[in-house]
């Protein structure tokens, strides 16, 4: 993942975002109004203040019309008022009065580099409307002094997909700037390709090494697949914390995943997995890449690609590497969109 030393401005601008949308409350009442229940965090959360996620909101109601978002601080200030004026059921009367028909409620999650968002939209008038769904977003930058995540974009984008996915509109944010121009895409793990050698052949250095050969593969494979922005991929240290989290280590890049990893894949509700297989042949090295959709206890492949390494070099491998993996999610483009 890249780590960029960001620059106070970016944390600056969205805290005077939060503090300036109160002036916009009366104009957008008019529509169908969403306000913030609570915000929860799992423990890896680490220097993301509530505000946060209300400045998130706040400009994500600028790249939609579903809905207008009503702010924390103008909200607790009118409850406040009311309470301090007896009025009974104080939050029953702000939501009637100012057309609130629905409560967002967040959890907040990250593993490694992935930062996950799950929401859950609850309908005032009628409670048996409850909608739970997830967005994820990259964690990509970082304050290196300070050495703690920064959320702000990738936060917002993981709001948004989640918001996206809930209210079933997968390009409502199509017409957004450049940064928030996001989609509800699946998540994706990055697996390794099985390494067949052969001794007919004559030898192959990038056969010699396979733990050195197989985590370039990976790595390579993440970054055009990154560049596809058609997944939220998991690189190689967030996937190793989610099989951390089920006590599955020692996971080689050369190996075919195991069942082990097949259940961990499926317990964490990941969409997608590549993997396939790396074979000497007389021209050189075969590539025999798929994507898969993860089952409960299986891999369904969905497409497939293949390309050649002609060449023992890592520069020839890395080159095809990504073109292989270009062409897959191509396929994959073609047949899903």
């Amino acid at each position: 993942m890249k780590v960029i030393l960001i620059v106070i401005l970016l944390i600056s601008s969205l805290k005077a975002n939060q503090d300036s949308i109160v002036t916009n409350v009366e104009i957008e009442t008019n529509r169908n109004m969403v306000t913030i229940g609570k915000v929860e965090y799992g423990s890896k959360i680490d220097s993301l203040p509530v505000w946060k996620v209300d400045a998130a909101m706040s400009l994500i109601d600028r790249f939609t019309k579903k809905f207008g978002y009503f702010p924390m601080k103008e909200r607790l200030m009118i409850i406040d008022s009311l309470k301090k004026s007896n009025v009974k059921n104080a939050f029953e009367k702000f939501t009637d009065e100012n057309n609130i028909n629905w409560i967002f409620n967040f959890r907040i999650n990250k593993l490694q580099n992935i930062l996950g968002v799950t929401l859950q939209a609850i309908n005032i008038k009628d409670s048996t409307k409850v909608y739970t769904d997830n967005g994820f977003g990259y964690l990509n930058l970082k304050d290196t002094l300070n050495k703690v995540n920064i959320y702000d974009i990738a936060l917002t984008n993981a709001m948004q997909r989640a918001i996206a996915k809930t209210l079933k509109d997968s390009t409502m944010f199509k017409d957004a700037i450049d940064e928030y121009k996001v989609y509800s895409f699946p998540t994706l793990v990055v697996g390794g390709l099985e390494f067949i050698d052969s001794d007919k052949f004559v030898k192959y250095n990038l056969f010699s090494d396979k733990q050195v050969t197989s985590y370039d593969i990976v790595e390579s494979i993440w970054e055009e697949t990154y560049k596809q922005n058609r997944f939220i991929a998991y690189d190689i240290e967030s996937r190793d914390s989610l099989y951390t989290l089920f006590n599955i280590y020692g996971i080689e890049n050369y190996d075919k995943p195991t069942p082990f990893e097949l259940k961990a894949l499926s317990q964490m509700e990941i969409g997608y997995y590549i993997t396939g297989t790396f074979q000497r042949v007389s021209s050189g090295a075969k590539i025999k890449m798929h994507i898969c959709r993860v089952n409960k206890n299986n891999l369904e492949i969905i497409v497939t690609s293949e390309g050649m390494v002609e060449e023992d070099t890592i520069e020839a491998l890395r080159k095809s590497i990504k073109n292989t993996t270009k062409k897959v999610i191509s396929k994959f483009r073609q047949k899903y969109g």
